[in-house]
């Protein structure tokens, strides 16, 4: 399966010349896989809304996109339907409102969206990390082995006004800073025999005081079609096959108590600054020329 990601490139142009800048990035550091142990070291965390993907059922008798706090369960406020085709690249998007703690969760090509509001009086409710999962669980006669689902974080924005960025990792164990050339994604494939492939990675902003407002990646399912497999929606697999996003405010520690720009956005400022300078000392000079030929 294929993954793309574009490359952002800034600019700043002086006079005739093009000179390129550090493509702004947000940085995440990776906190693992292991949730129990997660939840223990980042106390208190406050789980504030999870999107969930399954296969559902056909026909409309039941959905396949749920939001909520914990997703596709009871408590879920907003739902819709999709008809899942083999292979398909589903492009989705999620808009964090940080006055009203409201998530809204769409995907290109259905009507609509679906949201959820964070009680804020619970507790901490700023978005600054994120996990995502993946899980396929072969069945008898509801998932056949080797069905597959993945889903993928391309880009992200914070509240910095500079809208969608790319992605740069630091593994937290290691403390190596990692490019994306992939998005970060999850997959997971149903095993030959019954029982269940489960994967889920866990992100935080390396910066807890900035805040996610946007957040778009991609989702897709596939089935053994060559040898026979059947689309897991037409068997009702429901959850059986499934994805989720999950968005958290885990605690700050006091070294982060305040926020400092990124050297980005610094030398894009530095940049535009001097591309005002050049024009305005152009300006000056040609009325100077302007009043000498008068005089």
């Amino acid at each position: 399966m294929k993954k793309t990601i574009s490359i952002a490139i800034a600019a700043a142009v002086t006079g005739f010349t093009l000179i390129p800048l550090p493509a702004l990035a947000v940085n995440l550091t990776f906190q693992g896989s292991d949730e129990e142990a997660l939840l223990k070291s980042q106390t208190p965390i406050n789980q504030l809304l999870r999107v969930e993907g399954r296969a559902g059922a056909p026909g409309g008798a039941d959905y396949e996109l749920g939001i909520g706090l914990n997703g596709a369960q009871a408590d879920l406020t907003g739902q819709q339907q999709l008809t899942w085709i083999d292979e398909q690249v589903y492009n989705w998007n999620l808009n964090w409102n940080p006055t009203t703690n409201t998530g809204t969760f769409s995907v290109d090509g259905i009507a609509g969206d679906i949201s959820y509001t964070f009680d804020g009086s619970t507790g901490p409710d700023k978005f600054n990390a994120f996990s995502i999962l993946a899980k396929s669980r072969t069945e008898t006669g509801k998932v056949d082995p080797n069905t597959q689902i993945e889903v993928s974080v391309d880009q992200i924005a914070i509240n910095d006004g500079n809208g969608l960025q790319n992605i740069t990792v630091v593994d937290n164990s290691s403390g190596t800073a990692v490019p994306v050339s992939d998005p970060l994604s999850v997959q997971a494939t149903s095993p030959n025999a019954n029982g269940q492939t489960l994967n889920k990675r866990f992100y935080f902003l390396e910066n807890l005081v900035d805040e996610i407002t946007r957040i778009t990646g991609r989702f897709t399912m596939n089935w053994d079609r060559d040898n026979g497999a059947t689309n897991p929606q037409e068997n009702s697999a429901r959850s059986r096959v499934d994805f989720q996003i999950t968005l958290f405010d885990p605690p700050v520690s006091p070294s982060q108590s305040q926020s400092v720009p990124e050297p980005s956005s610094t030398m894009a400022i530095l940049a535009f600054a001097a591309t005002g300078a050049f024009f305005t000392s152009k300006g000056k000079k040609l009325k100077n020329k302007q009043a000498s030929k008068k005089s």
